[in-house]
């Protein structure tokens, strides 16, 4: 019968954790990035639906709720970029405003459904 050998690993040579090479957080978000670039187009869409509603007083040019009956049913222009709707008040503004409620929605019910292990 042939004894057993026991091997020891060679603690010369190894290195701690400590001693490797990190990679910046810049280089793994380009590793990120190459590796799964819809997952990447997807999370800058939702970055600027965030920053666009934190930021939406000072993106806004008008009152999302102020009538103008004189800017009624305008189109798109230099001045109102998606144009007006019935009551004279600026789409765009209503959109910036409006996904300051989708966003409290969606991430109310994600927080819900990851609480009640429905996901």
């Amino acid at each position: 019968m042939a004894e057993a050998e026991m091997v020891t690993a060679d603690t010369a040579r190894l290195e701690s954790v400590d001693d490797v090479a990190r990679k910046s957080w810049f280089a793994q978000f380009g590793d990120l990035v190459r590796k799964q670039p819809l997952g990447a187009a997807g999370g800058l869409i939702v970055l600027v639906m965030i920053l666009a509603t934190i930021f939406a007083n000072v993106l806004s040019p008008y009152d999302p709720e102020a009538a103008s009956f004189e800017h009624m049913l305008v189109p798109p222009s230099s001045d109102f970029w998606f144009g007006t709707d019935a009551f004279g008040r600026d789409i765009l503004t209503r959109i910036i405003y409006g996904a300051r409620t989708a966003l409290f929605v969606g991430f109310t019910a994600a927080f819900v459904g990851l609480r009640q292990d429905w996901f």
